[in-house]
């Protein structure tokens, strides 16, 4: 029915001519006519169906205090005691914010495993080759099963699994050693970017050079031996701007 009509909107002709090839087809406008009927079947049923359950489907509760809260906020001080209006907004907040660092970490390690499968390095490649295999090409759904029921058969956290202090297994989750940042933590990382930053400059300087030079070593020796050098200079006039902490079970 809609062959001949889809063949005249591929052809080359203006906006305004192929509107009104739609406007003037008949079968168009009936399935308009049909779609228009429909949205509206919908919403009186819906609307008959809600009457005849009594059911209040207003937004006049979301005025109203929320009473539950929220573990983590961005750019808002969130409490039980406001409305559900504000949860509503923190949780979109968050969501923008987990999807946009989700995107950036998701993409750095796409780009990342893709070059590691390229690599001629043995160990790197297979790595690479493993996680694309097992973990990229399995689909989320059954990732998410299957590590829900390996969570659920771990001890409760008054039993949980302490390996050597440094990592706690519970059903509430696989707690991991973390860094917090101290006083000078800022001037630490900054410190350590230009080091990279200065090292690649130099290797790459270094692999011109041994173009021209074939006896020549290396240049990824000088170049960790450089980034190694800025790291100790850092600590030593600075301090450590990190302090390492493992997680630990607190006693009521």
């Amino acid at each position: 029915m809609f062959t001949s009509l889809f063949q005249q909107l591929k052809s080359e002709e203006s906006i305004n001519k192929k509107l009104e090839i739609l406007f003037y087809d008949r079968s168009f406008r009936k399935l308009i006519v049909q779609l228009i009927f429909s949205f509206f079947m919908i919403l009186f049923l819906f609307y008959l169906i809600t009457r005849a359950f009594s059911l209040d489907l207003g937004f006049g509760h979301l005025s109203s205090r929320a009473g539950f809260g929220i573990s983590h906020t961005f750019l808002t001080d969130y409490s039980s005691n406001d409305s559900r209006w504000q949860a509503y907004f923190v949780g979109i907040i968050n969501t923008i914010r987990v999807s946009f660092i989700g995107i950036l970490l998701a993409t750095t390690l796409g780009v990342f495993m893709g070059l590691a499968r390229l690599s001629k390095n043995f160990l790197i490649n297979k790595i690479s080759a493993g996680y694309v295999e097992f973990i990229r090409n399995t689909p989320l759904l059954i990732q998410i099963i299957f590590w829900q029921l390996v969570l659920l058969q771990l001890p409760q956290i008054s039993d949980a699994l302490t390996f050597g202090g440094l990592s706690v297994w519970s059903n509430r989750g696989i707690l991991l050693p973390f860094v917090n940042s101290l006083e000078n933590g800022s001037l630490w990382f900054l410190i350590i970017l230009i080091s990279i930053i200065v090292s690649l400059i130099l290797r790459s300087y270094l692999n011109k050079y041994r173009d021209e030079n074939v006896n020549f070593f290396s240049p990824s020796i000088i170049f960790f031996c450089f980034f190694y050098f800025n790291c100790i200079n850092n600590i030593f006039y600075f301090g450590c701007g990190i302090i390492y902490r493992c997680p630990f079970i607190g006693s009521k």
